[in-house]
């Protein structure tokens, strides 16, 4: 499950890499999260660290957003011997607008969009023996306040909640919502 984690950092850099409005202000974001999932389906997998690439342009106080976010987790049942009996992992690609006065020391900015998200478990647990993975697409929210350092780089606080999705995993129906709260950086070029 973690052959992913090579392609959404290479896709990362290549989105925030990608043009937009040769006029409009853009920026590049990074993000390093604690995210919380539902207990009742990720059972000893649901805090997951969070790592995300962000890409956002547009003009005055509207902004467009491209995430890409990865999240995983090994965990064990009893006595791992060195190897994780568990592992669950999320994937995720959104689209949304963040609205922000992006001038100023201090920036707070909040906004929203939808989510696409895969999420994918490897059980090998007594009693629960399976490899599985599921699609599905949600909303989220996000905001946070950005302190700009340098005339470049701002460092920061992001919180971000998803909900609305639906994903079966083996025998277990639930959802894939969390919500996280991290560090940001983010460099305007």
């Amino acid at each position: 499950m973690k052959k992913w984690r090579k392609g959404l950092v290479l896709a990362g850099l290549v989105a925030m890499c990608a043009g937009g409005n040769a006029r409009a202000d853009k920026a590049f974001g990074f993000t390093l999260s604690h995210r919380n999932l539902d207990e009742d389906l990720w059972r000893s997998l649901d805090d997951q660290f969070s790592i995300g690439f962000h890409f956002d342009f547009g003009k005055r106080r509207i902004h467009h957003v491209f995430s890409l976010l990865a999240s995983d987790k090994g965990g064990c049942s009893s006595i791992c011997f060195g190897r994780p009996d568990s592992e669950g992992s999320i994937a995720e690609l959104s689209y949304g607008v963040i609205f922000s006065r992006f001038t100023g020391k201090f920036q707070p900015y909040i906004g929203g969009g939808i989510s696409f998200v895969n999420a994918g478990v490897d059980w090998n647990e007594v009693g629960r023996d399976f490899d599985d993975e599921d699609t599905s697409a949600g909303w989220y929210l996000a905001g946070g306040l950005a302190w700009r350092v340098a005339s470049k780089l701002q460092l920061g606080v992001d919180v971000r909640q998803l909900g609305g999705t639906e994903i079966e995993l083996g025998p277990d129906r639930g959802d894939a919502d969390y919500l996280q709260i991290g560090a940001l950086i983010r460099v305007t070029p």
